[in-house]
Formats: structure tokens, C-alpha cells, sequence
């Protein structure tokens, strides 16, 4: 994880919220490296800072991760309990899962998610 890539995320994530449409997004982090913890601060500040935005905007989340990549499953864990914006959510190592999370909460052209919402007790849902 890059400080150039970290950029281009966030950069891609405000032009999606600034675009004013309701979306949903998957998060397929199978190939990613651990990022450091400058990086995992930037993103949760980021987050916060535009917490009305996407809760306004986003509809669902998915996050894949790699089967047996439970360091990266505590870091993502630990940034959804911080600063999740209140949407359906899933973490898992499943592709189709993800993919069918949350199907029809957005018209036909923009589905990407499928899930019934998920229990707000719950900041995440893993399914490994």
C-alpha cells in the first residue's frame, strides 16, 4: 500500500459521492498488502470527515479479503467500527457473496451488492 494509492482512493471515493447518486461499492482487497498505520489513520480521518456524504449516498459495502488474511481482516474490522457509514455491510472471502450482496436496493444498471440490512447492533458482518 502507497501513499499514490491511498490518494487515488480517496481522490476516486469523493468524485463518486460529489456525482450526488446513491451507490454501492466492493472493496476486493485479495491481493492487497498490509497497509501501514499512517495509512489506516488517513483513510478513517477521510472517512470521518465525509461520514454525511456517504451516509447520504452509499446504499451497501462489501469488502473481499483473502481467505487466511486475518491481519487484514482485524485492520478492516477495527476501521468499520470506527467510523462505519450506516449502510448494509459485508466482509468476506466469498466473490459471489459479495456480488450478490444487497441485489436490488439500486436500479438494475448499478446493482453491485445483495443483503437484507444488516443488524445495527453489528458495526460488521464477517463471512469468511
Amino acid at each position: 500500500v502507497t501513499d499514490d494509492a491511498i490518494d487515488l482512493l480517496l481522490r476516486y471515493s469523493l468524485q463518486t459521492c460529489s456525482r450526488g447518486e446513491p451507490f454501492s461499492i466492493i472493496w476486493d482487497l485479495r491481493e492487497c498488502g498490509l497497509p501501514s498505520t499512517r495509512h489506516v489513520w488517513r483513510c478513517i480521518r477521510w472517512g470521518s470527515a465525509h461520514k454525511r456524504t456517504l451516509d447520504d449516498r452509499m446504499t451497501a459495502m462489501a469488502v473481499i479479503l483473502a481467505q487466511k488474511d486475518h491481519a487484514l481482516r482485524r485492520i478492516v474490522g477495527f476501521v468499520l467500527r470506527v467510523c462505519m457509514p450506516k449502510v448494509p455491510t459485508l466482509v468476506t472471502s466469498d466473490a459471489r457473496a459479495a456480488h450478490l450482496f444487497d441485489r436490488g436496493r439500486l436500479p438494475p444498471a448499478r446493482r453491485l451488492l445483495g443483503w437484507p440490512w444488516r443488524d445495527k447492533t453489528k458495526p460488521w458482518r464477517s463471512a469468511a
